[in-house]
């Protein structure tokens, strides 16, 4: 998987909180709840007429992973570094919003 990734120490942080946080950036942002093969995400756009923008949540034992990375039916999957700078660039001030969001 191609994703960018933002680790945040969970430490003495309510998770549920957290992720809270997050929905309310996405929401900010027009982004929809999916799951997307059995993952749940934050989605625009489809994959095959416009590139699907993609945010999601992970853990480790003390952190959450926030995640973003654009998907299309020819590539797959790719980070938020390099080209389309416009669109990633975008997403990663998204991705860095919801991630300072969820530390508060």
């Amino acid at each position: 998987m191609a994703r960018t990734t933002i680790e945040i120490p969970i430490q003495d942080k309510n998770v549920d909180d957290m992720i809270a946080a997050i929905e309310t950036v996405m929401g900010k942002y027009k982004f929809a709840a999916k799951v997307l093969n059995g993952e749940n995400v934050w989605v625009k756009g489809d994959g095959v007429i416009a590139v699907m923008q993609c945010f999601g949540v992970g853990f480790t034992d003390n952190s959450l992973l926030m995640q973003g990375w654009l998907r299309d039916a020819i590539a797959g999957e790719k980070t938020l570094e390099g080209s389309i700078p416009l669109i990633k660039g975008k997403m990663r001030k998204i991705l860095n919003e919801a991630a300072q969001a969820a530390q508060c």
